[in-house]
């Protein structure tokens, strides 16, 4: 089969196949079309829009990752694994001159995914041959365990539509990933999952799932990274997820305080004023330790159209509304798709205006699920109330700058290790999901 690259920087670029056919390379069409789908589809193009990360797992000639990085020029670095064709892997990545973007391995898949120690993956792709179809699950899971995936992570299943046995998990083996969708080109089908994190941060019907699966703690369902390692193993798998926290914290506090840009306010969320001295700290450049009387800092990571964020809201009103040393910084981290993103951006846009906090109060207590529409209707109405050119304002959202931001707020979360919405960051630690009372916030 002719291999090349077919879009992007490297387009025109001849692949070398493997040897004797070993693998099953996937198709120049396929490739193609997947790209497509990355690039074009709605729920899918901005969680590759901030993907930094990639992973080829059973990589064969290595087609498919060096496809996405000719398309996706903005991706930092590739993985690419495979134990039978690291030579061809390493042929390819030099005739595709991505040396300085790839590391290849010959290790097995799952021992690859329980043992590698770089940054956390953003995108995956998977495609076992089809006879062994269980590994995309033991690999899924592996990387799960050992902590190796961001929060928005992406993970994309190729199979053949006909094969009896499917690669996709079901739901109700591994809850942690969604089927969001499945797309068919002739003899290759993609199943697009993700990852939801853990089960602090999924759905309640989720939640549910999981802890029902606990419960019922069946082995071929509920996998341990633990069963799969050895002491030696396990023990530099912790050493390394615990390295230095603090030193991390303190240099997101560093980086916060002397940023300029900082998208977030230092006002309580709930006040609706719009008076200027109800917003005198709402300003996107304030240093969160710009005021003398705000010695307790603590930001949230957080999506509007995350329930759990929600369900924090209120709870985070009434905290501030008892504790005045409490100021709370909010950091927009839109990982629900292209919804959550234009509303992040129309937030952000609000803060020149001294209106952050009616915007966000209205995304916030939106009954439903925040569409775009649904953001640009109530985006009218408050910029109409609070006398703010809608056009002005359109221009910030759409402005470079913003979504730079936005960007940055990605960088600072995969810096820290969040894997979801709502995270806080205080002086000390990471907190993921719902604070319980206000010394879980604080402390």
């Amino acid at each position: 089969m002719a291999l090349s690259i077919t879009s992007g920087t490297r387009r025109g670029v001849k692949l070398q196949a493997p040897p004797r056919l070993m693998t099953r390379p996937t198709s120049q069409r396929a490739r193609q079309a997947l790209g497509d789908t990355l690039a074009h589809h709605r729920q899918l193009r901005a969680r590759v829009r901030h993907a930094r990360s990639l992973a080829d797992v059973f990589a064969g000639s290595g087609g498919v990752a060096l496809e996405l990085l000719s398309r996706f020029p903005h991706l930092e670095h590739a993985w690419l694994c495979d134990k039978h064709t690291r030579s061809v892997l390493i042929e390819n990545v030099k005739r595709a001159k991505l040396e300085a973007k790839v590391t290849t391995s010959s290790m097995s898949a799952r021992l690859w995914a329980q043992q590698r120690r770089q940054q956390r993956l953003d995108l995956v792709f998977l495609d076992p041959p089809y006879a062994q179809a269980e590994q995309s699950r033991a690999v899924l899971d592996a990387l799960h365990h050992s902590n190796q995936l961001s929060a928005d992570a992406l993970c994309i299943l190729q199979s053949s539509p006909h094969a009896q046995q499917r690669p996709c998990p079901p739901e109700f083996e591994i809850p942690e990933f969604e089927t969001i969708e499945c797309k068919t080109y002739g003899n290759t089908r993609f199943d697009f999952l993700l990852y939801r994190g853990t089960t602090s941060t999924l759905t309640p019907r989720r939640q549910l799932l999981a802890a029902g699966l606990a419960a019922l703690a069946l082995p071929s369902i509920v996998f341990t990274a633990a069963s799969t390692l050895n002491a030696t193993q396990a023990q530099a798998q912790v050493s390394a997820q615990a390295t230095s926290p603090e030193a991390t914290i303190d240099a997101f506090f560093r980086r916060r305080a002397q940023d300029s840009r900082i998208p977030t306010t230092m006002v309580p969320p709930s006040r609706t004023d719009s008076s200027p001295d109800a917003n005198a700290n709402s300003s996107p450049n304030a240093s969160p330790n710009a005021s003398d009387d705000s010695p307790i800092i603590v930001f949230e990571f957080f999506d509007y159209n995350c329930g759990f964020c929600r369900a924090a809201y209120p709870f985070i009103q009434n905290l501030i509304a008892r504790t005045p040393q409490l100021r709370l910084a909010w950091v927009e981290w839109p990982i629900f798709g292209p919804d959550s993103e234009h509303a992040a951006r129309v937030a952000l846009a609000a803060h020149a205006h001294g209106a952050y906090d009616q915007f966000h109060h209205a995304f916030m207590t939106h009954n439903g699920p925040l569409t775009t529409r649904h953001v640009e209707s109530i985006a009218h109405t408050l910029s109409r109330s609070l006398g703010i050119d809608k056009k002005v304002l359109d221009r910030a959202r759409d402005d470079p700058e913003t979504e730079q931001l936005i960007r940055d707020n990605h960088q600072e979360a995969r810096a820290l290790g969040l894997r979801g919405t709502p995270s806080f960051v205080n002086k000390n630690r990471v907190i993921a999901g719902l604070p319980r009372t206000i010394d879980d916030l604080l402390t």
